[in-house]
């Protein structure tokens, strides 16, 4: 069985469209979302129904609480409905699965709560726009068997092991999963991959060109980070949230429209480039 794990896709549509049409290419038999489908980008609506056509299961995320009880996220609920608001209300946060003898543990953040951040890349000696951080890698398990955790939240993949009571980021974008061994892995994300630049001594967040998902394949017990290039779907994006700023209906963004075009421009692209055409 191939499983793939996507996360954090917020109502990013072209992005998600990205992310499906490699899946359908290599032999996927379940999709798991491991949350944060809404929030961000224009696409909530479509979104949501793309994961409940795609996903055999799917774990509730902190912006997807949010939509579900905040009414100041119109937008998206107005997109959605009562019947999507339900449905996001009824998502489990967590979800085990054992499959190999080894165990899954999934959820969007940790096991504690949906919002606290469990970072190893930016725990030491580095700033986070984050302010509830777990720093003890233990709190992230459920109890001191072995097992696997599978997490998203921090648009930032990584695979971690615990060897001698220490965490050890894994340089590698796959590896063969031991069932007497205990591992993290954080899938990233389908919507907005995070990409943290010191600017100046001055850490601010742009976005990849590049977005991320994960493949268990438990044939050989391997999880595999795969990424997939975006500088070209991003640059549709852009356009696309320019065209519909004057749209009434659509939340105005320019703070998150200056992000995706600084991210841009530090793939490459010129501000010329970044003109309107009409």
């Amino acid at each position: 069985m191939k499983i793939a794990f996507i996360s954090d896709i917020h109502s990013n549509l072209h992005a998600l469209d990205l992310v499906l049409d490699d899946i359908s290419n290599r032999n996927i038999d379940k999709i798991i979302c491991l949350g944060d489908i809404l929030v961000k980008y224009l696409y909530p609506k479509e979104v949501l129904k793309l994961v409940q056509d795609n996903c055999q299961i799917v774990i509730k995320g902190n912006c997807d609480e949010l939509v579900a009880t905040n009414e100041i996220y119109k937008f998206a609920r107005n997109q959605i409905g009562i019947d999507g608001i339900e449905y996001l209300n009824n998502l489990p946060v967590t979800y085990q699965v054992k499959i190999n003898k080894i165990l899954l543990n999934l959820y969007h953040s940790n096991p504690k709560d949906l919002e606290s951040v469990f970072n190893p890349l930016f725990i030491d000696n580095k700033p986070s726009k984050h302010k509830q951080i777990i720093k003890d890698y233990n709190e992230m398990f459920i109890n001191n068997k072995s097992q696997v955790v599978i997490v998203g939240h921090t648009h930032q993949d990584f695979i971690a092991k615990v060897i001698n009571n220490k965490l050890e980021i894994i340089n590698n974008n796959i590896i063969k999963l031991n069932n007497n061994d205990k591992y993290i892995i954080n899938v990233g994300s389908v919507g907005e991959h995070d990409h943290m630049i010191n600017n100046n001594l001055k850490y601010r967040s742009l976005l990849d060109d590049y977005i991320t998902y994960m493949i268990f394949d438990s044939d050989n017990n391997t999880s595999q980070i795969i990424k997939i290039p975006y500088k070209e779907k991003l640059l549709e994006v852009y356009f696309d949230f320019k065209n519909k700023q004057n749209d009434d209906n659509i939340p105005n963004t320019p703070n998150y429209l200056r992000r995706i075009e600084d991210s841009l421009i530090d793939m490459g692209y010129d501000k010329k480039d970044l003109i309107l055409k009409k």
